[in-house]
């Protein structure tokens, strides 16, 4: 049981070690990262973008532009009916 131990501690060491190489200098990582950010940010723009140009279009939208005029015209005409009374 101790040599499997051993042996998957070493793997671990192993795998970090190589891992810290390929790595590179922390201005190296600092670019990625802000790569990284810019992507991602970049992404959620379009995203939001397509969101909102959809909005306008949607079923939500339609209907609750008819339900307005709708509520507008019925008060049109309780307001006409009530100035001819």
């Amino acid at each position: 049981m101790k040599l499997y131990l051993a042996v998957a501690v070493l793997l671990l060491a192993l795998a970090a070690y190589t891992e810290a190489q390929d790595a590179g200098t922390f201005e190296e990582k600092v670019t990625q990262l802000g790569t990284q950010v810019s992507e991602v940010t970049k992404d959620w723009v379009d995203k939001a973008k397509v969101a909102l140009e959809g909005i306008p279009t949607s079923e939500i939208a339609t209907n609750m532009k008819t339900w307005v005029n709708d509520q507008i015209s019925r008060m049109k005409a309780s307001f006409e009916e009530m100035t001819q009374n």
